[in-house]
């Protein structure tokens, strides 16, 4: 996965023609921390695990807005910060030769 997400975000930096500092790793997926780890090595990038109820708070989220005319996007975004705790995780980039044989399979 760590391989896929590394050609992956290179493809996409290589599209928007800008440099990414983060991968963002929501769902239940962000509680792997083998894969998280991996991730940071292949990539060299900042990942930052959040909450594995992103898609319940993106939900809630939405039904604010829908509901409450006092609250915009930073203030929600305030409130599930303060909400929940999100680990990062940060390596300096390595094992790049596992993505390149990875990137060569058929």
């Amino acid at each position: 996965m760590a391989c896929c997400y590394a050609i992956t975000i290179e493809d996409i930096e290589r599209v928007i023609d800008k440099k990414l500092e983060r991968i963002y790793i929501v769902g239940g997926g962000s509680k792997n921390v083998v894969v998280n780890e991996l991730t940071a090595k292949r990539t060299g990038k900042k990942v930052v695990a959040c909450s594995k109820e992103s898609t319940a708070l993106g939900n809630i989220a939405t039904q604010i807005c829908a509901f409450d005319d006092t609250m915009n996007l930073k203030k929600i975004r305030e409130v599930i910060a303060n909400s929940s705790t999100n680990k990062e995780y940060s390596f300096k980039q390595e094992g790049l030769e596992v993505v390149e044989r990875y990137r060569q399979m058929p």
